[in-house]
């Protein structure tokens, strides 16, 4: 009897002192810990707050609700034979400042794309304005749900390369904007071609400009040339001044095609047998043309035999540019293959706001609607918003490509066609951009 109390003594002493440790540490992180959030954010947000939030969002709001949402958006199996219902189970919630990655373990039956039908469902169930699927093991998969939309105001082009760049230039890795995660949207130029579909007024011309102030130093030092069509004689004619060929009739369109495939084949004979790969120096610079309007000169042009013509050289820079350093850079309103017969060979697209989904899966694959790519309810008031394919990726990703306005151009303008200096802006940049393009004993001329 006396051992006995002795030792429910010891216990009760034992608890006490856990109960005093505990009350100790909560007083702590109660009183620290907005001192904490307020001094370190990004200290806080990294090693405690993300924790508790997800510890909290998983066990208190997630698995309680989970089931019902299953069984309300369809994701419920049941055997025919015995009525038993499998869902497929919560094994792990991980949260961000605006996202929520709710880790999923399918029932036997079930495939990724019972998921990715059910995503505006789920989205809803969740009173999430974004849901998307990913695939990470067989059997298991990432239900991310929007919590905040980190690109809903315009991302200023200038601040990017203070930001972002440094003193450095990566055509392989351009960026470009925003994605919704909040990551750095980057757009590769050098060995890829680009495309954005996109209706009137949706901010497509972002994504024309959206490069430039990055890649100023590289085209005023002679490493990138810029060559644009531009049928409406609008948008490009106002940096006109950036470009080294531009056209704004069929005709001229087609001469200066042909210019650009001319030098692409006078590259390749001087290259074949000594290069896999171009090196981008001053004597083989990045040539980017960028095709504004496309429908204009392929389904809308009345002379057919300059139809004709202007598909064959875009054809040609298409599929034997990009390891030559040619680059073609198009955009267009209405996606269809009776405007842009050489639609897959872009290997990174935006589909910005489109009128419908077939649009969207014109542009961005089969499926790409199904997977989450909305872009046909992009609003009106978030030009520059789009959805994003990547070479060899299956999901698309939401971002807003960088605002450059008519200021920012006219600086740019006249920034590239100022003598080339050997400052940080200029000299810098261009060391770094050979360095990373494998230059390192500086083929510049």
């Amino acid at each position: 009897m006396l051992a006995g109390l002795v030792t429910l003594g010891a216990v009760l002493r034992a608890w006490a002192v856990l109960a005093f440790v505990g009350l100790v540490l909560v007083g702590l992180a109660v009183v620290v810990g907005p001192v904490l959030a307020w001094r370190a954010p990004v200290w806080w947000e990294r090693w405690v707050w993300r924790f508790v939030r997800s510890w909290w969002l998983r066990w208190v709001f997630y698995v309680p609700r989970w089931e019902s949402w299953a069984r309300g958006c369809g994701l419920a199996i049941v055997d025919e034979a015995t009525l038993a219902v499998s869902l497929p189970v919560i094994i792990k919630v991980t949260t961000g400042p605006a996202w929520d990655e709710v880790r999923v373990s399918m029932a036997v039956g079930q495939k990724t794309e019972d998921f990715e039908e059910r995503v505006r469902e789920l989205g809803h169930a969740r009173r999430s304005a974004r849901c998307v699927v990913r695939e990470l093991s067989p059997g298991v998969v990432s239900v991310d749900f929007q919590r905040r939309d980190l690109i809903a105001g315009v991302v200023p082009g200038a601040s990017i390369p203070v930001e972002m760049l440094g003193d450095a230039v990566d055509l392989f890795s351009v960026p470009v904007g925003v994605s919704e995660y909040g990551r750095v949207l980057r757009m590769p130029l050098f060995g890829s071609h680009t495309f954005c579909a996109a209706t009137t007024g949706a901010g497509k011309n972002s994504f024309t400009w959206a490069p430039y102030p990055l890649l100023a130093p590289a085209v005023r030092d002679g490493l990138v040339t810029v060559s644009g069509i531009d049928p409406k004689g609008m948008e490009l004619a106002y940096g006109r001044g950036l470009f080294r060929r531009y056209a704004d009739t069929p005709k001229a369109a087609v001469e200066l095609l042909e210019e650009l495939v001319e030098s692409m084949q006078a590259r390749k004979v001087r290259l074949a047998g000594r290069r896999r790969k171009v090196v981008i120096s001053r004597d083989n610079p990045l040539e980017i043309l960028e095709f504004d309007e496309i429908a204009a000169l392929t389904k809308y042009l009345g002379d057919k035999n300059q139809r004709a013509r202007i598909e064959s050289l875009v054809g040609l820079l298409l599929t034997q540019g990009r390891s030559l350093g040619f680059v073609v850079r198009g955009y267009v309103q209405e996606p269809t293959k009776e405007t842009v017969v050489w639609r897959e060979l872009f290997p990174y697209r935006m589909a910005m706001a489109l009128p419908t989904a077939s649009y969207v899966d014109m542009v961005l694959g089969d499926g790409a609607y199904e997977r989450g790519a909305r872009a046909d309810r992009i609003p009106a008031d978030t030009p520059g918003v789009g959805y994003v394919l990547e070479e060899w990726r299956r999901v698309p990703v939401r971002g807003r490509v960088a605002w450059t306005g008519d200021a920012g151009i006219e600086e740019l303008v006249d920034y590239v066609n100022a003598p080339a200096r050997g400052d940080d802006m200029s000299g810098g940049r261009v060391v770094e951009f050979l360095r990373r393009n494998g230059n390192a004993g500086g083929e510049a001329a």
